[in-house]
């Protein structure tokens, strides 16, 4: 695990103190992650393909780039800094459109994650060639049809990385309403 200091939270958000991003899991306090996915005007999400020696959820599919939020640092900071790190890709943080800070728990082994996850939208007509992938981290990009990847989140949901089905939802109907599918 690439250990890094966060910031801890309280249940409501609000930063108390800080720690190593390992024993944060390990002793599942609430700290920050950041979610960026990149749409385009055909109704596709960029998805990535988790690295198989990931931590949390290896071998899944899920969001076009995320990653936990060092101690400062804003959610959008940390959104952009990991499309760049994960992606190759930078983008403006005017280009970005925050769409919810969720509240969420799970786990993984032995890792607890009690995370305010920000997740931001940010529209991208380019092609997947743009790219360049952090090889430990992603192995490759798709840009999915938000038909395709509500069937399949029906069909196979253990593709995914865990997220509450409203999150999925959220994320599919926001895309449709900023192409023009849903009013």
């Amino acid at each position: 695990m690439n250990d890094e200091l966060m910031d801890i939270c309280d249940g409501n958000n609000d930063v108390v103190g800080q720690g190593m991003k390992s024993e944060i899991l390990r002793r599942g306090l609430w700290h920050r992650t950041a979610r960026l996915y990149p749409y385009n005007s055909k109704s596709e999400i960029l998805m990535q393909l988790r690295g198989k020696d990931k931590e949390l959820y290896p071998d899944r599919w899920d969001v076009g780039a995320a990653g936990h939020v060092g101690a400062g640092e804003a959610y959008a900071d940390a959104a952009i800094r990991e499309a760049k790190e994960e992606l190759g890709k930078f983008f403006e943080k005017d280009e970005l459109e925050l769409l919810v800070i969720d509240k969420c728990e799970g786990g993984y082994g032995e890792f607890i994650e009690k995370v305010f996850a920000a997740t931001y939208l940010v529209r991208f007509e380019g092609r997947l060639d743009e790219f360049v992938l952090q090889k430990e981290e992603v192995q490759k990009l798709e840009f999915v049809s938000v038909a395709d990847l509500e069937k399949d989140l029906k069909q196979f949901p253990d593709k995914f990385s865990p997220h509450p089905d409203e999150y999925w939802e959220r994320l599919i109907e926001s895309v449709k309403k900023r192409v023009g599918c849903v009013k």
